[in-house]
């Protein structure tokens, strides 16, 4: 899980094949989004991420996400 304002890795795939990657980058956490799809009995999250690269947003589910942590070292 992800929390608003997280910074992550985006990986984003082909739409046609899910093993190639298209493009990749860092992002920030800006929405969490869940779906509540009762024919299916199941709940989709989806975040929606802000682009530094792109200065975009896009819609991102949890397995294309990477959290990067940020470690203070003296």
């Amino acid at each position: 899980m992800y929390n608003i304002g997280d910074l992550v890795r985006w990986y984003e795939y082909y739409a046609n094949d899910a093993d190639i990657l298209k493009d990749s980058g860092h992002g920030i956490v800006l929405e969490k989004k869940t779906y509540n799809l009762k024919h299916a009995d199941k709940i989709y999250i989806n975040y929606v991420i802000h682009r530094t690269r792109n200065n975009d947003t896009m819609l991102f589910e949890s397995r294309e996400l990477e959290k990067i942590s940020i470690e203070n070292k003296p």
